[in-house]
């Protein structure tokens, strides 16, 4: 794994960690947390999304239009 999925599940922890103290105590904190469990699932799943694109597109520029068994 990448230093990038680390960075994006240590903030999905913290995130996961502050939002019920955040529902016991204060509302700050609550922001606080959910704020860092997005962004972390963002960091996570960006590289993903990419690598997703990336082979959507070298797949579509190597797939022909026509099947070759249909004249």
């Amino acid at each position: 794994m990448e230093l990038r999925n680390y960075i994006g599940i240590v903030l999905i922890a913290l995130g996961t960690i502050l939002v019920p103290i955040g529902w016991m105590f204060s509302r700050t904190i609550f922001v606080l947390g959910f704020l860092l469990f997005s962004i972390g699932v963002a960091v996570f799943m960006t590289k993903r999304y990419l690598n997703k694109a990336e082979d959507e597109e070298t797949d579509h520029t190597k797939s022909k239009g026509v099947p070759t068994d249909i004249k």
